[in-house]
């Protein structure tokens, strides 16, 4: 039976989180651990099936495999993590350094009201892309290029709020069971800011022979191509995007494997003979590329998902796991029962982590204009860096 301290401060009814108005973050999560170390002097005989040892309280029971409520373990998780904004986290630039400029500027009203305009522009610049996306989705279809219908398989949701991303990455390593020994294909979305990218790349670093897919470079090399042979007959994009030309253009596309195990795309055709590897940053990102591939992209999207296909099943039959981080409309079109959702039900997050980047990058610009890299001063010191940056995003 559990003791009536623990009931007493774990169960009160009608009381956010752990039954306390009003108490600080850590003074909660002092309460229940200290409520942790009550349990543990006093129901050792059940403490290995209930609590396991002490060592294991980080992993095991705080961060996900304890009987509490999935608020009581995102909040202490969230306790755990806490670190200090130090010149070291604000130049990692990563989940880190968001958690840690969001404590500092927590209680700042202009942080607030700059959080709101990012939330605002990226829904608004989701709803933009989603109805592109759908227009090029049904030229696909009408095109006779992708099915009207598709059966897709169930999508599991990861509720990513007050997480960390190797709790996730463990929810979805756990799901895929022995799927990625053999290869296999994952699908990740979800709205832009939930930290997609950031599951990706730490779920590539926690799973063998893993390859993120991104179809980026393949619409910048679509658009090398396209704009190249308008150049070379004389003429403009739109005949180079006619339906049998871009047949021929997307033969000059394939997907090779390279001796180091990596894949790489290869354009080879109209003269040209490129590793998308080698020329991303150079010649797929010519302004001439850069002008034109919002409208290679919406009227290639059938031809795209295609080419996709037929790499994943090249890059899976050779024993690897590919990763597609994208959106709904595009990933339904992808065969696989490794689907998975990132979500946050509350969207402020979004906006306050998006609100978050922006202005730690602009800080820690600030700091290295003044004395490169070498240290800025005290912690103090990345606190005003920290709040000049937000001073400068939100203008007067």
């Amino acid at each position: 039976m559990v003791p009536r301290l623990w009931a007493s401060r774990m169960s009160i009814r009608g009381h956010s989180h752990f039954g306390f108005r009003g108490m600080g973050r850590l003074h909660e999560c002092l309460m229940v651990c200290s409520s942790l170390i009550f349990l543990r002097s006093t129901c050792a005989p059940r403490r290995s099936a209930f609590i396991g040892t002490l060592p294991d309280l980080p992993a095991r029971l705080l961060l996900g495999r304890a009987p509490w409520r999935a608020s009581h373990r995102r909040l202490l998780a969230g306790c755990l993590h806490a670190v200090p904004l130090t010149l070291d986290v604000l130049a990692r630039q990563d989940s880190d350094t968001v958690r840690a400029v969001v404590d500092v500027l927590a209680s700042d009203a202009s942080f607030e009201a700059f959080t709101a305009r990012q939330l605002q522009s990226i829904v608004r610049r989701d709803e933009e892309d989603g109805e592109k996306l759908k227009q090029g989705i049904q030229l696909a279809i009408d095109k006779g290029l992708l099915p009207e219908q598709v059966h897709v398989e169930s999508t599991r949701s990861l509720n990513v709020e007050g997480r960390d991303v190797d709790d996730i990455c463990s929810e979805i390593i756990e799901a895929l069971g022995d799927a990625p020994q053999k290869g296999c294909v994952m699908t990740l979305q979800g709205l832009s800011g939930t930290g997609k990218g950031t599951v990706a790349t730490r779920l590539q670093q926690l799973l063998p022979n893993t390859h993120i897919w991104s179809n980026g470079n393949l619409f910048r090399a679509v658009t090398l191509l396209a704009t190249t042979l308008a150049e070379q007959k004389g003429t403009n994009l739109q005949e180079a995007l006619r339906p049998t030309t871009l047949q021929t253009l997307m033969g000059m596309l394939k997907l090779v494997e390279l001796t180091d195990g990596e894949f790489d795309l290869k354009v080879d055709g109209l003269s040209l003979s490129y590793l998308a590897s080698e020329v991303k940053n150079t010649v797929l990102k010519e302004s001439r590329i850069e002008r034109s591939i919002p409208t290679v992209a919406g009227m290639t999207q059938g031809e795209v998902i295609n080419f996709v296909r037929e790499a994943l099943e090249q890059m899976t039959s050779s024993g690897y796991n590919v990763l597609l981080e994208g959106r709904e409309q595009t990933l339904n079109y992808i065969r696989t029962p490794h689907r998975f959702e990132v979500i946050l039900p509350n969207r402020a997050l979004i906006g306050q982590r998006r609100a978050a980047q922006l202005v730690g990058a602009r800080a820690l610009d600030q700091i290295r204009c003044k004395g490169g890299s070498g240290e800025p001063g005290s912690e103090v010191d990345v606190h005003a860096e920290i709040r000049k940056a937000l001073r400068a995003l939100v203008g007067p």
